[in-house]
């Protein structure tokens, strides 16, 4: 998982760009207190949809959006599927990147130099973020 400093500061970053952004935020079980956190931090920036019946049923807000930005691959597809451009968080396990990458959308993968996603910088993956969205 993405540390929630991270998000913040994507986040952040976002939303000083484009103050009028609405940022959907998914989150199961033991995440929930993260995304209360960005709902708490960012006001009415953040659409927060804690926990669903079924992970599918994430997908008609995720064909929806602009963008998809993660490291849950489950959720990754899923964007993947609904043709949503993806921004992907990867380890360095390039085992797991081929077997796990978006195949059928427009995407970009940030691949961390070690085995931990968390080194990932909130400005790279906001500068790509901004290449995706406005390329």
């Amino acid at each position: 998982m993405w540390p929630i400093e991270k998000w913040i500061s994507l986040i952040d970053l976002i939303s000083t760009d484009d103050p009028t952004i609405k940022i959907n935020v998914f989150s199961m079980n033991k995440d929930q207190s993260a995304s209360k956190i960005l709902e708490n931090k960012f006001g009415n920036t953040i659409n927060n949809y804690p926990q669903f019946e079924s992970v599918l049923d994430s997908t008609s807000i995720i064909q929806k959006s602009k963008i998809f930005i993660s490291s849950d691959t489950a959720m990754i597809h899923l964007s993947d599927v609904a043709k949503t451009p993806v921004l992907g968080l990867f380890s360095a396990d390039n085992k797991n990147l081929d077997r796990y990458k978006p195949l059928w959308t427009i995407n970009k993968i940030i691949q961390s130099d070690s085995l931990s996603i968390k080194n990932i910088d909130a400005a790279r993956v906001f500068s790509e973020y901004k290449k995706l969205v406005f390329d």
